[in-house]
């Protein structure tokens, strides 16, 4: 059963309106502001989950209760990442404590993890937002890179096996930078 068949099975409560992926902003908006609607806008520090949201509006004024509807069909376009506690640091950055991911896509922008256990994980980093990690433990984990990130890590590549010689000295010395530093 898809999105319309979903939509059908409740047409006599509630008219669709719209879906749309989720604007990740302050909720703070001047009135001659356009688009998007206030209910695809959720705070920033959420952007990691992506999320598409659908509108139905209901046809007689009265009492409105949350419908969920499940689509298993749609599992093979979702990743796993995790679900925040609703906690954040003094900076605003969701924080997640004592977490144990295992076989997870953990994609880590937007978050300050502590003490937290990956295992067998894929941890995947897109220099969207601040990340920080606290004693935290890697158990045969693979690291993945996306959006800027990622780019970074092709510019270096390029800068080490293209700019012969000296390209090679400025990468390693940006490493032994990162490793002196406390």
């Amino acid at each position: 059963m898809g999105i319309r068949d979903r939509s059908n099975a409740i047409k006599e409560t509630g008219k669709f309106e719209e879906s749309a992926l989720c604007c990740y902003m302050n909720r703070t908006k001047h009135h001659s502001q356009t688009a998007p609607h206030p209910v695809f806008i959720k705070e920033s520090k959420h952007q990691y989950q992506e999320e598409v949201r659908a509108v139905w509006s209901p046809i007689q004024a009265g009492e409105l209760n949350s419908q969920f509807l499940e689509l298993p069909e749609l599992t093979k376009y979702c990743e796993l990442y995790y679900t925040d506690s609703g906690e954040s640091t003094e900076d605003g950055i969701a924080k997640v404590s004592e977490k144990q991911f295992c076989n997870d896509v953990v994609k880590i922008d937007s978050s300050a993890y502590f003490k937290c256990i990956f295992k067998d994980a894929e941890i995947l980093f897109c220099a969207d937002d601040t990340v920080f990690l606290d004693t935290c433990e890697f158990h045969n984990c693979h690291w993945s890179y996306g959006g800027a990130a990622e780019r970074t890590f092709n510019f270096m590549k390029s800068i080490y096996h293209g700019v012969g010689g000296d390209g090679k000295k400025i990468i390693e010395s940006t490493f032994e930078n990162i490793k002196s530093k406390q």
